[in-house]
């Protein structure tokens, strides 16, 4: 998703509704099956626990100089949930200038420290990144955050900062982590994968700075209450989804097929109904088909594998 999403969370709860949706036009409906979230549990769990760091008291004021972490293995929805509550607390603009309370920054393999401070800059209204030594780019990026009244920053996969880097870059994005703190006016929520938590607190100078508490995200779980909760999540993404007709993913023979599927991991269930969901617009359908989902199922299975998902009855 781009800098600009804003997720498509309201349900279509009549009939009319759903023919409402249905008859938009053909982008606004791709656009809505995009950026379908359907708040789950453990969504609004990780959601709580983002709060509670961000203001961890009710009708106080932001906490500062902490440090905490999101893990989970991929595609679990980590980003996603840090998303949506960025998108919750947007900028502001008042007499005083602008305001960014939070700010979300993407990790990437190729990301350096530099380009890192340059995101920095974009991401408190900067149309511009003046030029001079990585070094003082990091600096100024620092109060660039200072003057944006920044209280919350989110570093997201932060594995692909961390591992396989060279020993410098490594260092600088550590560096950068403590200089964040030490600032002093903001906390820092670091989201990636399960290494995380084990390599921050081996960091004393990091993890002692509010003891790195972590929410852990993991698939769904098989044994009958996550069957439950992961056939509610079908339910839920069936009830916004722009067609005529309920697509009936929630149905037990269905849901049980997109368990196999995905293995309870969220990710790969919003992926696969986006990329069927598209097939069925344009083949013009009223709702997504189990043909839909086979066809698309096939695309992420190895070769040779054979494709017993979503088979019609």
């Amino acid at each position: 998703m781009d800098d600009n999403t804003v997720f498509h969370t309201t349900a279509f709860k009549t009939d009319e509704q759903r023919l409402a949706a249905a008859n938009l036009p053909i982008i606004q409906r791709q656009r809505l099956i995009k950026t379908i979230l359907y708040p789950y549990p453990k969504f609004k769990d990780a959601q709580a626990f983002i709060k509670q760091f961000h203001k961890p008291v009710e009708g106080g004021v932001a906490d500062h100089g902490c440090i905490a972490g999101i893990v989970g293995q991929s595609r679990a929805g980590k980003s996603a949930i840090c998303q949506y509550y960025a998108e919750g607390i947007p900028p502001e603009i008042t007499d005083e200038g602008e305001s960014y309370p939070v700010v979300y920054i993407p990790g990437a393999a190729e990301m350096t420290p530099a380009s890192m401070a340059e995101r920095v800059y974009r991401m408190t209204g900067s149309r511009s990144v003046p030029s001079m030594k990585t070094s003082s780019l990091i600096v100024n990026s620092l109060l660039k955050l200072k003057k944006a009244k920044t209280e919350l920053v989110i570093i997201d996969d932060v594995q692909f900062l961390l591992f396989d880097r060279t020993r410098k870059h490594r260092a600088e994005f550590l560096s950068f982590f403590k200089q964040l703190a030490d600032l002093d006016t903001l906390n820092i929520l670091l989201v990636g994968d399960e290494r995380i938590q084990a390599e921050i607190n081996n960091i004393d100078y990091l993890q002692r700075r509010g003891g790195f508490p972590v929410n852990h995200i993991a698939a769904i779980g098989d044994d009958a209450k996550g069957f439950e909760e992961f056939r509610l999540l079908l339910k839920g993404v069936d009830n916004r989804l722009p067609f005529a007709a309920p697509s009936g993913l929630s149905d037990v023979h269905i849901a049980d097929d997109f368990y196999r599927y995905s293995e309870g991991v969220v990710g790969r269930v919003m992926n696969l109904v986006r990329r069927a969901g598209y097939r069925a617009l344009n083949e013009g359908a009223r709702r997504i088909m189990l043909e839909h989902l086979h066809a698309e199922a096939l695309k992420e299975l190895e070769i040779g594998t054979k494709n017993d998902f979503f088979m019609v009855r």
